[in-house]
């Protein structure tokens, strides 16, 4: 789930429902240097969209006349791309009523309550609105992809130089440090760097 802020200051939170692996198909998105009013799949023809490999690696294309040089940037073994489609449905987590409900078996359990009032307090939760869990917003997953191919105009692209490439390497670079457990003394006793 990633919790987004909105203009008016009250968090969203999104989450990803993958469908089943038959449903979703493999993709090569495209990042194109120009502004198409257009969001989806298209079935161009070599009429409208026609690229060639090149031998350095890089890929050649023309849109509208204007050249347009390309090259494909691989996600990391391990990783993989996710197509979004924003859905309608909402959910909500509920901690708090989890935990009510929780504490109302375990009355159950040691007799404090009768199954009456189990029931009555049970239903009485149910109608209580939760306010301390956000609502999320549902995104299906509806297709993947391991690789992409950035565009620019005239020249290839320089790895060095592509946001694309830089965000991919950051965004690796935060999710190994994140999700690698570091020792506390480990922390502690790396050098930092005196500036």
């Amino acid at each position: 789930m990633t919790p987004q802020t909105s203009s008016h200051g009250a968090s969203k939170v999104y989450g990803i429902e993958r469908t089943s692996s038959a449903k979703r198909r493999k993709y090569t998105p495209e990042i194109l240097p120009l502004k198409i009013h257009h969001n989806g799949p298209v079935n161009a023809t070599d009429r409208h969209w026609r690229s060639s490999q090149n031998s350095d690696g890089t890929r050649t294309a023309y849109f509208r006349g204007r050249e347009l040089c390309g090259r494909s940037i691989k996600l990391p073994e391990g990783y993989r791309g996710a197509i979004l489609r924003k859905s309608a449905r909402t959910t909500r987590d509920a901690p708090a009523h989890t935990q009510k409900q929780q504490q109302l078996e375990k009355k159950l359990q040691q007799q404090a309550i009768g199954p009456e009032e189990y029931n009555e307090e049970l239903r009485s939760l149910a109608q209580e609105p939760d306010t301390s869990a956000p609502d999320i917003l549902m995104m299906d997953e509806i297709g993947t992809f391991d690789s992409l191919n950035v565009w620019v105009h005239d020249v290839p692209p320089d790895d060095a130089e592509s946001p694309y490439q830089r965000g991919i390497n950051e965004w690796l670079d935060l999710a190994r440090t994140i999700h690698t457990k570091k020792l506390l003394s480990e922390v502690k006793s790396t050098p930092q760097p005196v500036e």
